[in-house]
């Protein structure tokens, strides 16, 4: 449990852990359907204007943007959520523009077409 407490310090209440979990779920959209892209950049080269121009040139809507600097290396790690289950347009375009694509959650229809074509031939094989 976590207590909260009120701007004087009083004790109001508690919040249990799962409901803790639940808020900040659907805060950070995992409530939401939809494809997950993460990229990775030099801080300088962030432009939330073209990210966000990408993405909506492919008809899709960013739900979630989240960054995050890796202490390390200095780099800018930018995970979008986008409101499209099919991400490959998306994926093509930011590799167009010479985005380096960490990490890419979604359906990829070029996938589901070959997985098709491949069923459909075996049936054809197997007549």
């Amino acid at each position: 449990m976590v207590p909260v407490l009120s701007n004087e310090d009083d004790f109001d209440g508690v919040i249990t852990i799962p409901d803790l979990l639940k808020v900040l779920g659907n805060f950070a959209g995992a409530n939401e359907i939809g494809g997950l892209i993460v990229l990775e950049m030099e801080r300088h080269q962030f432009a939330i204007s073209e990210i966000s121009r990408i993405v909506e040139s492919n008809g899709c809507t960013i739900l979630h943007l989240n960054t995050i600097t890796d202490p390390l290396t200095g780099l800018l790690t930018v995970t979008l959520h986008i409101n499209n289950r099919e991400i490959a347009p998306v994926i093509s375009t930011f590799e167009r523009y010479e985005y380096n694509i960490v990490y890419s959650l979604g359906t990829d229809k070029f996938e589901n077409e070959i997985t098709g074509n491949y069923q459909n031939l075996m049936n054809y094989l197997n007549i």
